[in-house]
């Protein structure tokens, strides 16, 4: 008997239009990560069988027969905990997987169980080291709905069999130790609420946020807590009316935040994020209330503009857009030039040019200015020059580089000659709050900011933050190259509003010249077909044809394609792991980074049979993706596996020493940091912007989407090499992506706020 079993049964609350509805027991739990994803087979009760399931006419037929045996195989996110024998409710929609048949993929899981019974299984699958799946079915088995009250007694715990004096006594010390806040976030966990959320609303709301969710879950959607389609989930799973005010409000909300998050856009017309409202069901009086609301309580700004037209934005991305321009004009304003403009002569071998010397004369003139350029135009020369001017003008004011991403950073530092940083060091960054900004500010200081097209209004605005009056700052971008990720277009608006003084520069420099990768990165940005071309500066090749003369057609074409290209490079040309790179439009399909990482995983190493199940083994490429603080390796960073420590049966993987890049010493990672670190012999091209290697690999079709097939993107990615570059896909796909211009529609206000300073 399963948690749940002996409890009375309930009525579900009504489902959402169109969704599969199931009802049952959990038969049998296939895979589970505790209280955030599981993968289980259900056993439908008679009423469900007996009634018609929902599935789409053309598959009704399959999707019946799968039902024959009663049961079902259901996918969840955020279930909350599951143990075998619980009755509940699955919603969500039918999706089929080649060699399981049709499936359910769960949008809301309603297990019909007591509070004090989820807390408990909760605690079980979060808190306690050696209880696994196994153990804590053995427990829910034994006691049941009784568990939530033996818990705390060792004696009691050590009658259920694989329960040692050891264990139980360990279990019962942390139950009996459990604070408030252990027990709200576990009755969180109990709810489906994942580990994200829930740290959000526990600093939000303390040990009250179980009881603010159950009364109103998208109160929780204005602090960023929760999503829309999860508080709904938990609105159905504790019977609140979805037709509440409340509601309406956050459902603008989340239309401004996927604004934010999918579009990178600041701003959204307020007739789309009515029409949004509409789509969920909420009619645009109620929509209009919700608005005037939101308005009224400071967290939607609306903006009506000279042409007539209405926008909505997140208070707190208006606030720091007006505060980006506000600080940039406080720096032009404060600042006072260090001396008469010079020009150090640049490194042997290179010369500047009229605009590259303008450039490096304005920004000591201006203090505060942006250089922008494509590949090969001397943006590094013009960095290191400007540096040695300033530095020889004042050896008391520090010079100091930062960049987005740590190779961008390791880039800057060979490039200056200077200690190059990225910018969450360098603002003392630590997960959850910054030691440098206003209240302790950089020193004055000139600041040197490279790879500004992947700095988001929200990073730039921590960054000015921390800047002194009298601070000198050069932003030095490519603003042909994929915006940042998070929302806003910084370089974009700062260059279209006039605002700074800007040195653009468009004269190839000599050494770049003849470099074929750098006159095909200039054609694609205008527009044309790259063409193959190859001499003793660099190489541009395109693979559109298979060995058989047949041309790339399918994403497993694209596949194949890389492989070869890869295995040419290394046997013919001779180019080891560490000088090329391949590149990947997106991650899906045959033609993406997830496959492709599997595939060079073989090719790479051949020892490692089974990639799948052991992404960390010796030799292995790796790439850090998130800052790691503790270990002082940033996101971005590359590395290679030196050694693997792995337990149990399984051999399940829980530390590795990995020699990170720019690191002198292998760092030692455990269990708790393995999660951010992922295969790097392929990955997406937004991964890859601020880094270079002599060689690049570009898997290109359209299999990734349009969004993904543009101009900006293959540009972006052909600029990552410096000597050779292989496109592989259909000829087509590739001149599609050169052809269509990125069409950069963020919807953002910097550049009004730059331009007008009355809204500042």
């Amino acid at each position: 008997m399963g948690l749940g079993t002996r409890a009375k049964s309930k009525a579900f609350a009504a489902p959402t239009a169109d969704a599969v509805v199931l009802v049952g027991t959990v038969q049998r739990i296939i895979h589970q990560n505790g209280p955030d994803f599981a993968i289980f087979r259900m056993q439908l009760d008679e009423a469900t069988l007996a009634s018609e399931v929902a599935a789409p006419p053309q598959h009704k037929d399959e999707v019946q027969e799968s039902l024959k045996d009663g049961t079902v195989v259901v996918r969840a996110s955020n279930p909350g905990p599951l143990t075998t024998g619980m009755r509940l409710k699955a919603e969500g929609a039918w999706d089929y997987a080649r060699g399981y048949g049709w499936q359910l993929t769960a949008q809301f899981i309603v297990p019909d169980a007591k509070p004090a019974t989820l807390i408990a299984a909760a605690f079980l699958q979060v808190h306690v080291p050696g209880i696994g799946p196994i153990r804590a079915q053995m427990l829910a088995d034994h006691y049941g709905e009784e568990l939530p009250t033996l818990l705390g007694n060792a004696d009691a715990l050590r009658n259920v069999h694989g329960i040692g004096p050891a264990l139980a006594k360990a279990v019962a010390e942390k139950w009996n130790n459990l604070t408030p806040h252990d027990l709200a976030d576990l009755e969180l966990a109990g709810y489906g609420v994942g580990k994200g959320a829930r740290f959000k609303l526990l600093a939000k709301f303390g040990t009250r946020a179980a009881e603010v969710v159950k009364a109103n879950p998208w109160e929780a959607c204005k602090v960023r807590g929760l999503g829309f389609a999860a508080a709904d989930a938990l609105a159905k799973r504790f019977g609140v009316p979805l037709d509440c005010p409340v509601r309406d409000q956050a459902c603008l909300l989340e239309c401004l935040a996927d604004a934010a998050q999918n579009e990178g856009s600041v701003r959204v017309s307020e007739a789309k994020s009515i029409a949004a409202a509409a789509d969920k069901g909420i009619p645009r009086d109620r929509a209009t209330a919700a608005r005037d609301l939101l308005v009224v309580e400071e967290l939607v700004v609306r903006i009506v503009n000279d042409n007539g037209t209405v926008e909505l934005a997140p208070a707190w991305l208006d606030r720091m857009e007006k505060a980006v321009a506000s600080h940039l004009r406080r720096l032009m304003a404060t600042w006072q030039p260090l001396g008469e403009p010079i020009v150090p002569p640049p490194d042997e071998g290179f010369t500047l040019v009229v605009d590259q010397e303008a450039a490096v004369r304005g920004v000591q003139v201006s203090g505060v200015a942006v250089v922008a350029g494509g590949p090969g135009t001397g943006k590094t020369t013009i960095l290191r020059t400007a540096c040695d001017a300033f530095e020889t003008q004042s050896e008391k004011t520090p010079i100091l580089c930062c960049a987005p991403t740590g190779r961008a950073a390791d880039r800057m530092s060979r490039a200056t000659g200077r200690q190059g940083s990225t910018i969450h060091r360098l603002l003392g960054f630590r997960g959850d709050s910054w030691t440098v900004g206003r209240a302790n500010p950089l020193p004055r200081c000139i600041l040197v900011v490279d790879e500004l097209s992947m700095v988001d209004v929200a990073l730039m605005y921590r960054l000015l933050e921390a800047l002194q009056d009298g601070s000198g700052l050069v932003l030095v971008g490519d603003p042909d190259q994929l915006p940042s990720v998070g929302p806003g277009a910084v370089l974009r608006d700062v260059l279209a509003s006039c605002a700074l003084p800007t040195y653009r520069l468009k004269t190839i420099m000599r050494q770049a010249a003849g470099n074929p990768v750098i006159a095909q990165c200039h054609a694609v940005n205008r527009g044309a077909m790259p063409r193959p071309e190859a001499n003793e500066h660099g190489v541009v090749k395109l693979l559109t044809a298979k060995g058989s003369g047949s041309a790339v057609v399918d994403p497993e074409d694209v596949s194949a394609g890389v492989l070869a290209t890869v295995a040419w490079l290394r046997d013919t040309k001779g180019v080891g792991m560490r000088d090329m790179q391949v590149l990947c439009l997106g991650h899906k399909t045959a033609g993406g980074a997830k496959e492709l990482n599997r595939a060079l995983h073989r090719l790479w190493l051949p020892k490692e049979s089974d990639p799948d199940n052991q992404r960390l083994v010796e030799g292995a490429l790796v790439l850090q993706t998130k800052n790691d603080y503790d270990n002082g390796v940033m996101n971005g960073t590359q590395g290679i596996v030196q050694e693997v420590t792995t337990t149990g049966p399984g051999g399940r993987v829980v530390g590795a020493t990995v020699l990170w890049d720019g690191r002198d010493d292998p760092v030692e990672h455990t269990n708790t940091t393995l999660g951010s670190i992922n295969p790097a012999w392929a990955m997406s091209v937004h991964k890859a912007q601020g880094s270079e290697w002599p060689w690049v690999v570009v898997a290109v079709h359209r299999g990734m989407g349009f969004p993904l097939l543009k101009r900006e993107v293959l540009y972006t990615a052909m600029s990552r090499a410096r000597k050779g570059v292989v496109l592989v896909g259909p000829q087509r796909d590739i001149q599609v992506a050169a052809q269509i211009p990125a069409g950069n529609n963020r919807r953002t206000g910097l550049r009004q706020y730059l331009e007008d300073k009355g809204n500042v």
